[in-house]
């Protein structure tokens, strides 16, 4: 590879680096602090980024780089997430970053990202809760003590043992909350501060004297540090009165004290002026019944920030009330489980959520994402125990998670060499029919296909300032926010008419970068086209014309058969009268001695017949075991007769009938609530 100044930088398998003068025709051997790496380590790749950095792939130890002067700039391999040792290809892309294929898969190393990343092996550090720069030293505090790390060593901070939740640097001090006590770190060393109990955390505030002090929350309550004129150090006064667990601590406009216990809600205490009597102890219901769930205490633009996880809220002084916060819901609502707030640089500050880490800038009356990142970036989804710690001085932002931390660096000035555009479009019916078109100017589906799904491209593999959004216009004119893995956007029964699809990509300033406009028709059915509708309404109007036509034609008509029906209604009449007058005429034959006499009989059952058609033939074929005195009773009470009447008819007694009228229920199997007469009036 080219060094430099006519030199050539020469990378063997398992000699190490030379460098060659092709003016003298020499070559002499380049020693780095690298070699242990590259004498032995089977280096078989090797290639100049557009920076001047060197990196050299291995064929059994993974990937490293070197600056012009030979010093060690990054080193990877499995211990670091390269899911191979075995280099067999480099890149070097137009951002910088590189690219290796592996023996399993290829890695892009991102030489130009705003993160970095420490991790120690075998799970030493544990769950981390805050990092500090201090002397050239890294401090970390984690849930299984302090510890530091030094050009990549890690090594525990000697008598600070245990859940270690804060290390601060407040003026010349150095103070560590524990669960054991609070330490003072000093030239590397720690040494008790307070042995009375551990804390959990601890903030700079201003009171109502004006001063600065710091107040500690600790496991019994808050205690307040007040700066020694003399020796310039912090020093503990007394625990303030009233006082319990705080988990976390701010103040507000007012002077108020508001502190976060573990499962009390939140708490706002008045001090007097002597800085160390309770005024007022200020409770919110809806803060601190536990069936509200859990609420978490933090501050933004100097404002008191309450979140349960869901939602965000305020106080609002004039009112004396908890109220929505709606410059943050409005713009982060979507991130959930927000359970730390740490200002940043600036006006901005971060926002630790479940599944990401949002950058808000609070410049304004309305609040600006500048970044989000999601914990799937660093190759997990959710995290609810990750913190975020600030460092002014160097810039740097540090995600400290379990047994890791990520170090994120302030945006990189944009190159954009990548921009956005529409891949393809797919459209189908509600059968799946469809078709895939590419990188349309316009769309036009093919007929009945309103199911339409966009997919987009942006091929950017290192910056996540950026903010992707899409919207369909004519469906809906709000713009939605997608990640880098939402690239595609489905549409479902969508109305048959004309739409515009949108997407845009947009900067940390909310700057338009680049955009995709795309047309949109969703071509209905042909039976269902505006031709057709035309033709329909021509088709209904002579319709219409016909059906009007032949209703005065009908309406004619059916007045004559309208007559027609009287006519037969009185006909009928006429019939059901001479029935009725037949019926009489056959119980007056009954009663004129019908019983005795067989040939009255006969005579009364063939007009019986002729009245009641085929009665007689329809009971006898149904119930075959009826007699013919059965038949005769069951006529008697088809006319309707009474008792008394049917037992003068038939020349039997009252009782007689009545067990006659038994005899017949059980031949027919009737119910004890079932009607005699109604059966027999059933039969057709």
């Amino acid at each position: 590879m080219p060094y430099g100044d006519g030199r050539v930088l020469i990378a063997t398998a398992n000699s190490g680096l030379f460098l060659y003068d092709p003016v003298s025709d020499s070559y002499c051997n380049f020693a780095t602090p690298a070699d242990f790496f590259l004498i032995g380590g089977d280096i078989n790749r090797g290639i100049k980024t557009s920076d001047g950095i060197f990196v050299f792939g291995s064929g059994r130890t993974g990937l490293i780089a070197l600056d012009r002067d030979g010093n060690i700039l990054w080193k990877i391999n499995r211990n670091e997430d390269l899911q191979n040792d075995t280099v067999l290809g480099l890149l070097c892309d137009l951002n910088g970053n590189v690219w290796a294929a592996l023996d399993d898969g290829v890695s892009l190393i991102l030489t130009q990202s705003a993160f970095a990343s420490y991790q120690s092996t075998g799970g030493m550090m544990g769950m981390v809760y805050d990092v500090l720069n201090e002397d050239g030293q890294t401090y970390i505090a984690t849930n299984k003590g302090l510890y530091s790390i030094e050009e990549n060593f890690i090594t525990p901070v000697a008598n600070v043992n245990g859940q270690t939740w804060y290390i601060e640097r407040f003026n010349d001090d150095v103070l560590v909350g524990n669960n054991i006590a609070t330490y003072r770190i000093d030239r590397g060393l720690a040494r008790q501060d307070n042995l009375k109990s551990g804390s959990l955390s601890i903030r700079s505030v201003y009171l109502r004297d004006n001063e600065q002090h710091l107040l500690e929350g600790t496991y019994i309550g808050i205690r307040r540090y007040d700066r020694n004129p003399v020796t310039g150090h912090w020093d503990a006064a007394d625990l303030i009165p009233g006082t319990d667990l705080a988990r976390t601590i701010e103040t507000d406009a007012n002077y108020h004290i508001w502190y976060e216990h573990n499962n009390r809600g939140i708490r706002r205490l008045t001090l007097a002026d002597n800085l160390t009597d309770v005024e007022e102890v200020k409770l919110f219901p809806e803060l601190t019944d536990p069936a509200n769930g859990r609420f978490t205490l933090f501050k933004i633009n100097g404002r008191i920030a309450i979140t349960d996880g869901d939602r965000f809220f305020t106080y609002d002084d004039i009112q004396d009330r908890i109220i929505p916060y709606d410059a943050l819901n409005d713009v982060i609502g979507h991130v959930k489980g927000v359970h730390q707030a740490t200002r940043g640089d600036g006006t901005s500050f971060w926002l630790a959520g479940n599944k990401e880490l949002v950058q808000l800038d609070c410049s304004g009356s309305k609040y600006k994402i500048i970044r989000e990142i999601p914990y799937s970036t660093f190759g997990f989804v959710s995290e609810d125990r990750s913190s975020v710690s600030y460092e002014p001085a160097s810039g740097y932002t540090y995600l400290c998670l379990n047994n890791r931390i990520i170090r994120i660096d302030k945006p990189f000035p944009q190159k954009h060499t990548c921009g956005l555009s529409l891949l393809r479009v797919d459209y189908a019916n509600s059968h799946g029919f469809g078709k895939s078109v590419g990188m349309p100017e316009r769309l036009r589906t093919s007929r009945g296909c309103n199911n339409v799904r966009f997919t987009l491209r942006f091929p950017e593999f290192d910056n996540y300032g950026y903010v992707l959004q899409y919207r369909l216009l004519g469906l809906d004119d709000r713009w939605t926010t997608i990640n880098s893995t939402e690239l595609e956007q489905n549409f479902e029964r969508l109305k048959y008419k004309r739409y515009r699809y949108q997407a845009r990509v947009l900067n940390t300033s909310g700057e338009v970068i680049d955009e995709v406009d795309v047309p949109v028709r969703v071509c209905n059915y042909w039976y269902a086209s505006t031709p057709m509708i035309l033709i329909y309404l021509l088709l209904l109007a002579a319709v219409c014309v016909f059906i009007g036509r032949k209703s005065k034609q009908r309406h004619t008509e059916i007045i004559t058969l309208k007559d027609k029906v009287d006519e037969a209604r009185n006909e009928k009449e006429e019939i059901a009268s001479m029935l009725k007058m037949k019926e009489s005429e056959l119980a007056s034959m009954v009663v004129g001695g019908m019983a005795t006499d067989a040939k009255k009989w006969e005579i009364f059952k063939q007009n019986f017949d002729r009245v009641e058609e085929h009665f007689f033939s329809t009971l006898s074929e149904k119930y075959p075991d009826l007699t013919a005195s059965d038949l005769k009773f069951c006529a008697l009470l088809r006319l309707n007769m009474s008792t008394k009447e049917i037992a003068d008819a038939l020349n039997l007694s009252t009782r007689g009938v009545e067990s006659a009228r038994y005899r017949l229920r059980k031949k027919f199997k009737l119910n004890q609530g079932d009607s005699l007469t109604a059966f027999i009036h059933s039969i057709k």
